[in-house]
């Protein structure tokens, strides 16, 4: 699979996620659980997109520029009733998540750039970032074994494995159908990726960047909730 396909099936995925909270009437089992496909897909292109780019300042810029693009309609849709919370888009996540590989690669010290990776992690759950400081980990791991897809395989199951342990035994969530059932969910896109074929395919990264906040929105304004405030 090139990074091409490897998109949309995210973007499939993630379209699958996101359609529950504007539509009540597709809250079901498939859409409540499979969209955790997205996240670790878009994460390993983030890092194949890195990895292959010519001038890594402006794959930063393009991240900033979208992510504050994304925010408001990102702020829309998770005011939505169904999420009814704040924080910052995935965008900002990829964005802090390229800048922790850059203060790894910098530091003479591995060590050092380890803990920076972390502190950045940290830092993204602080503010809110979407998905936070797992989605940090699963993207460097990604990238520090670009070179071995079963040591990448292995790693990111660990990080994937530590983020619903910890959800279960110290947030008290406890072994119920639905973290479990996330939990594998999360896991069958890593199987996923072990088909990348090191190729991009055909070259549409504008329509990725843009289709994020433009589906946030369309979805914020068809749903019930925003209908109803036009009619007050």
């Amino acid at each position: 699979m090139s990074t091409f396909v490897l998109k949309i099936i995210a973007v499939f995925f993630m379209i699958v996620d996101h359609v529950k909270y504007a539509l009540p009437s597709c809250y079901n089992d498939f859409t409540l659980y499979f969209g955790r496909i997205a996240f670790p897909i878009f994460a390993f292109c983030l890092v194949q997109g890195y990895i292959h780019t010519h001038d890594w300042k402006r794959y930063v810029k393009r991240l900033l520029l979208f992510g504050i693009i994304s925010e408001l309609p990102y702020l829309l849709f998770n005011s939505l009733p169904l999420l009814n919370q704040i924080g910052l888009n995935v965008i900002i996540t990829f964005l802090l998540a390229v800048l922790a590989i850059k203060v790894y690669e910098v530091c003479n010290h591995k060590r050092i750039g380890i803990l920076g990776v972390i502190v950045i992690a940290f830092l993204a759950s602080f503010i809110k970032a979407d998905y936070g400081a797992f989605g940090i980990l699963l993207v460097f791991s990604f990238y520090i074994f670009q070179n071995s897809k079963w040591k990448m395989l292995l790693v990111s199951t660990v990080i994937v494995c530590g983020k619903y342990l910890y959800r279960i035994l110290a947030l008290g969530v406890g072994f119920t159908e639905y973290p479990i059932k996330n939990w594998i969910c999360t896991l069958i896109p890593l199987g996923v990726i072990l088909f990348y074929n090191g190729k991009r395919g055909p070259k549409l990264k504008w329509f990725f960047y843009i289709f994020y906040p433009v589906h946030l929105l369309i979805l914020y304004i068809i749903s019930p909730y925003a209908l109803n405030l036009l009619h007050l």
